[in-house]
């Protein structure tokens, strides 16, 4: 479960920085760069191991039950 939460955060808050980032070189007239699949897979290997994963999804959740004072349990 732990996992699966972190991983849609994660995508969900890449997905918004890549469109902030988007539209900020849009609006100045900046072509984006693209990384190549060695470096996207580099970054992937990096960050997404299962105790990354844990890890950082465990700290998020500890803060919506305090938010929540124990309302919201995964």
């Amino acid at each position: 479960m732990d996992e699966a939460v972190c991983q849609f955060g994660v995508m969900d808050r890449c997905c918004a920085s890549q469109l902030l980032a988007d539209a900020a070189a849009r609006g100045r007239g900046i072509k984006p760069t693209i990384i190549d699949d060695e470096d996207a897979k580099f970054t992937h290997d990096s960050l997404c191991g299962e105790d990354m994963r844990y890890l950082m999804f465990q700290p998020a959740y500890e803060e919506i039950l305090e938010s929540s004072k124990g309302e919201i349990l995964l």
